[in-house]
């Protein structure tokens, strides 16, 4: 549902209308003005001229009296009131201001309260009968709570049974799919980074901090174990991640970790440690989940609604799984549709600009023709008119006088902002071979001329005219250090620092000679290539760059980090094995002790065996060999507990 589809219009832009006990008609001015009606209660509506998608209705409360003249007594004052919904506003002023001028003003009103709401939020407040048996105000808890909602009936759950919807997880499905409001249930995870700055989390960066990561990946794989148990042929986990580090949200230290399935869905949970004093996460402390993600949905509610509660693993699994499950061939039709359509606007906007050279490149050969022929003068030419200006009022076509809404220049800016994007993320090759200049040059065309027109109101109070020219300011930057790049298809082949060797079976690489991107890859304890990136900076954040990536084999991360193209090399002048292939017999027998899976009856042999691969100790497989060292050991204790 848009915004606007809830609005019913009375009266246009520019209309005068009469108003009872009002002394002279109202003008609408620029604003359209009408009502939104619900199931029990409608309001009075404003949408102004420079309303987009994007923008929130305002419900303005307003507070005032009617005076009551009597023919044989005094005035009579009348307490009134009014709620106005506002669509389109810059802010809460320019709301309240907008509401005061077509209603207050009426009945000498004040604004008692300024509330934003989406377009849902505000339909379901005007459909629930308790809210509006008593005409009153719209009160601000009562729509806030209605904002974005998991389903209109609590789920109950015994274990993994739902005792709600009829005892059948299509019907939570279908409840949950009514409510969500923005397709979050079928929208693609886009990464923990991005979640994370979405909610404003704060990275604890202290020296001290120690966490035994070792506790929290047994849980993990627990989890995903008991899922893949319950799905029971549905859809499995591929991938689990993890937050790179404990990072600060609402005061509390947090730990956040998703699962992917194979469908594309994710399930995201977020851990938090309840003592808001602590400035670490210590081994002994307790982390709570208080959040469970369905890719961008919001599901604790659904899940876990009993907030608070011990809630056993598998039960929990099987919650999810369900949910999963059920969710997944709509998913993946969503999913192909979305692929289809970019496919589709991505080849549209190819043909666009092949017709748009072709235009010009015919103008061209047109303007040359008609000068040799005498037709054009050497020092009176004109321009070609443009095919949309011919034969038109000329009251449209000087277009120098007609001012810059903030939707115009709004669009004009992400033109010229993807396309820098594009040039400055792409390789020499790229930026040469795929019209990369054509459409740069076209947009900042675009940008320069709409800066020379006047801003209208909306657009310059958004500062959109500055932000425009500090855009082309770094644009035309952009271009001039690339207008000596290759000609004629010749490209330059990308080339990296040297790769750095920090020692202990760490190496770092730089993205280019500006060293702004560095990764560190080394080799894990589960015999995996882990790339990590060395900077936390929001712009390393935003694009994904925070949390580690896990590689089987050196070819493999050499695909996704170019800069590492140079390790093999330097591996082989080490001495060292890049698939791990001498240590792997090793790994694997001391992940069989960590996991119980060895039979320590045969003291002596296991002992030897652990002494053995000790002496020749692969600086990459220490940790899993300190880890079966301990594993060993705690059996050994037991076995003296048991005979004492």
């Amino acid at each position: 549902m848009r915004n606007i589809d809830i609005f019913e219009q009375l009266y246009a832009p520019h209309t005068s209308r009469k108003i009872d006990g009002f002394d002279s008609a109202v003008n609408s001015g620029s604003c359209s003005i009408g009502l939104i009606k619900g199931q029990y209660r409608q309001l009075n509506a404003i949408v102004t001229d420079c309303a987009t998608e994007d923008d929130n209705w305002r419900i303005v409360n307003l507070k005032g009296t009617y005076k009551k003249f009597n023919l044989n007594g005094p005035i009579s004052l009348i307490p009134a009131f009014d709620s106005i919904a506002v669509l389109g506003a810059v802010s809460d002023d320019h709301a309240s201001a907008l509401a005061m001028m077509q209603y207050g003003r009426m009945f000498d009103a004040i604004e008692e309260d300024v509330i934003e709401t989406n377009a849902q939020g505000l339909v379901r407040h005007l459909s629930t009968s308790h809210f509006h048996k008593n005409n009153q105000l719209i009160q601000r808890s009562q729509l806030t709570n209605l904002q974005d909602i998991p389903c209109a009936l609590v789920p109950g759950w015994d274990g993994i049974e739902l005792i709600t919807h009829e005892g059948r997880t299509s019907h939570l499905l279908l409840d949950m799919q009514l409510h969500d409001d923005h397709d979050r249930l079928l929208s693609a995870f886009d990464g923990l980074s991005n979640l994370l700055e979405s909610i404003g989390a704060e990275y604890a960066d202290f020296d001290s901090i120690i966490v035994e990561y070792q506790y929290l990946d047994k849980l993990m794989n627990m989890l995903h174990k008991a899922m893949q148990t319950a799905s029971k042929g549905g859809v499995k986990v591929l991938n689990v991640d993890q937050s790179e580090k404990p990072f600060r949200h609402k005061k509390v230290l947090n730990v956040a970790v998703s699962y992917d399935f194979e469908d594309g869905q994710t399930i995201t949970i977020l851990f938090h440690n309840p003592d808001r004093d602590a400035k670490r996460i210590s081994a002994q402390d307790t982390l709570l989940s208080w959040k469970i993600m369905m890719n961008n949905r919001d599901v604790t509610g659904v899940i876990q609604p009993n907030q608070g509660e011990g809630i056993a693993l598998p039960v929990l699994a099987g919650r999810i799984v369900k949910l999963i499950n059920q969710n997944s061939a709509r998913f993946k039709r969503t999913q192909a549709k979305k692929a289809e359509n970019a496919k589709t606007l991505a080849e549209t906007d190819q043909r666009i600009v092949e017709k748009q050279n072709q235009k010009s490149a015919l103008a061209t050969e047109i303007a040359n023709l008609l000068e040799q022929i005498g037709l054009l003068k050497a020092n009176d030419q004109q321009p070609i008119p443009d095919e949309g200006t011919v034969n038109k009022d000329p009251s449209t076509q000087d277009l120098n006088t007609k001012a810059v809404t903030k939707t115009e220049a709004k669009g004009v800016y992400d033109a010229l902002s993807t396309r820098h994007r594009w040039l400055t993320g792409g390789t020499m090759e790229e930026f040469f071979n795929q019209n990369y200049p054509e459409g740069m040059l076209e947009a900042l065309t675009d940008a320069k001329a709409l800066i020379e027109r006047p801003f209208g109101k909306v657009a310059t109070a958004n500062g959109l005219k500055e932000s425009m020219e500090r855009m082309i300011q770094t644009v035309e930057t952009t271009i001039s250090r690339w207008k000596d790049g290759p000609k004629d298809g010749a490209v330059k082949a990308k080339s990296f620092p040297p790769i750095e060797d920090l020692g202990d079976g760490y190496f770092k690489a730089y993205k280019n000679d500006k060293k702004l991107d560095d990764w560190t890859a080394h080799i894990n304890s589960y015999g995996e290539w882990q790339v990590s990136a060395n900077n936390a900076s929001s712009r390393a954040w935003s694009n994904g760059f925070g949390a580690p990536r896990f590689f089987k084999t050196l070819d493999e991360m050499i695909a996704k980090y170019p800069a590492f193209g140079a390790l093999p090399a330097l591996l082989k002048e080490k001495e060292i094995e890049p698939e791990n292939g001498a240590n792997n017999d090793d790994a694997d027998y001391l992940s069989k002790i960590i996991k119980g899976e060895v039979d320590f009856s045969n003291a002596s042999e296991v002992e030897a065996h652990l002494e053995e691969i000790g002496n020749r100790l692969a600086p990459e497989i220490n940790d899993l060999f300190e880890q079966a060292v301990s594993a060993y050991s705690v059996y050994q204790v037991n076995q003296a507990a048991t005979v004492n």
